[in-house]
């Protein structure tokens, strides 16, 4: 039973590592191509970025690695979905934060949607850092209607 108990701690441990120091620096970027008869010609080489689960604290270098990997994709959209700060985010980054979100760039729109860990201090950083925030609604997005947009 003891030996069980040392395994159980030890296993917990490993997990508590993996949670707060491995996976919020483990950064993955996927490309898809989406291929369909019913996409119009002109959304050809259309991209879109997609990243969440920021859970910002204090560490801007792992999210100057993130504005990086996604501006290399050159995006037409960028949108981001939801739960931009850690819940031991000190406002004291607040500016460094915007700054940095400030440099992602889209050749369109940069679109975001609050999570639920989200606060009014997140709305207000994304909204500074010139993202438009979907609250409750939604956005069909077509070339000619984000052109229509401009």
């Amino acid at each position: 039973m003891r030996k069980f108990l040392i395994i159980l701690v030890f296993l917990l441990v490993l997990l508590f590592l993996f949670a707060f120091y491995i996976e919020p620096q483990n950064l993955k970027v996927n490309e898809y191509t989406i291929e369909s008869k019913n996409l119009p010609l002109n959304f050809d080489d259309f991209k879109i970025a997609h990243f969440s689960d920021v859970y910002y604290k204090d560490n801007i270098e792992i999210l100057k690695k993130a504005v990086k990997e996604i501006n290399k994709t050159n995006p037409d959209v960028i949108v981001f979905t939801g739960d931009l700060l850690n819940k031991k985010f000190d406002s004291k980054d607040k500016d460094k934060l915007i700054s940095e979100l400030k440099k992602l760039k889209a050749s369109e729109y940069k679109y975001a949607i609050l999570g639920d860990n989200d606060t009014k201090e997140s709305k207000e950083i994304l909204e500074e850092s010139k993202f438009i925030i979907l609250d409750n609604s939604s956005l069909n997005i077509s070339k000619e209607k984000l052109n229509s947009l401009i």
